[in-house]
């Protein structure tokens, strides 16, 4: 089982990962924003799904969250783009929306209440299998930090 030729090209346009941190035991979490794909369209709103702005601004994919390091060179603030275009815009109006106090929680409730049915086994099947792993990505998350500050 190989890369998609769809992954693959997305990694090597090497365009920035825009998503929602949330904290949970100590390890920090990238929840994905995405803009809407076709796939989505039909998409309801479900536990691991949710359209922003009815789908206008994107979506969240909860179940793809994942670890990430607390290290603030890592992260960018995004300022607006005096050359805006269809992206930026896109940007611009996902971070007003999550701006929005009760947006925000919204947000990092249903992550956390993703996170626990899972880690938990309360999740439904349907939705488990597309979750990604997030004690298998901790504990690898786990073993870099380890690993990298062995090294120091």
């Amino acid at each position: 089982m190989g890369i998609s030729a769809e992954h693959r090209e997305s990694v090597s346009e090497m365009r920035p990962f825009i998503g929602i941190l949330m904290t949970h035991d100590d390890i920090e979490y990238v929840i994905p924003l995405t803009s809407l794909k076709d796939k989505h369209k039909n998409m309801k709103k479900t536990m691991d799904f949710h359209k922003i702005n009815g789908g206008k601004w994107g979506a969240i994919n909860f179940n793809h969250m994942f670890p990430v390091l607390h290290d603030p060179s890592v992260y960018k603030i995004i300022r607006p783009l005096k050359d805006v275009n269809t992206y930026s815009n896109l940007l611009i109006n996902q971070i007003s929306w999550l701006n929005k106090t009760e947006n925000r929680e919204m947000v990092l409730k249903k992550a956390e209440k993703l996170y626990e049915a899972y880690v938990n086994d309360t999740l439904q099947d349907r939705i488990k299998k597309r979750c990604c792993d997030f004690k298998k990505l901790e504990k690898h998350y786990k073993e870099y930090i380890t690993q990298t500050l062995s090294q120091k």
